[in-house]
């Protein structure tokens, strides 16, 4: 029976392929160099959950990563996480026009879906809030 409501649902459904050019912008991809650690993507599903499950605070964040397996396989991580500065960097990488895009397309996919899929369409919308701590000043 597949869970409803869960987060792992919402992401699964989720195609981010449009917005993967902000995702990836600054970011090595081939030839020599230090590959990728994590993929962005994933790093984008983790801040969504911080939104969905109300996660005050990024350290707190990686403290639920670390400690719940679940919630790391929903984001796409497998047994290692990543650390406050990484989600720093990544933030910082995008910007907040990057924010902007990437929130305004997480609308318009929850309007595309509203009428199939109401609730994950509710979940696209709570978890395109992008609060202030997310954004530089």
């Amino acid at each position: 029976m597949k869970e409803t409501g869960s987060p792992k649902l919402l992401f699964e459904n989720l195609d981010l392929t449009p917005i993967h050019h902000i995702l990836w912008k600054d970011l090595h991809t081939e030839g020599p160099g230090r590959p990728v650690q994590y993929n962005p993507e994933w790093d984008l599903k983790a801040l969504m959950l911080r939104q969905l499950e109300q996660i005050p605070y990024i350290k707190d964040l990686v403290k639920r990563l670390r400690r719940e397996k679940s919630l790391r396989e929903a984001c796409g991580y497998h047994d290692k996480t990543p650390t406050e500065a990484h989600f720093t960097q990544m933030k910082k990488r995008g910007g907040a026009e990057g924010f902007r895009l990437i929130e305004a397309w997480l609308r318009r996919e929850a309007l595309r879906h509203r009428s199939s899929q109401p609730l994950s369409s509710a979940g696209l919308i709570q978890a395109a809030c992008v609060d202030g701590t997310d954004l530089p000043a």
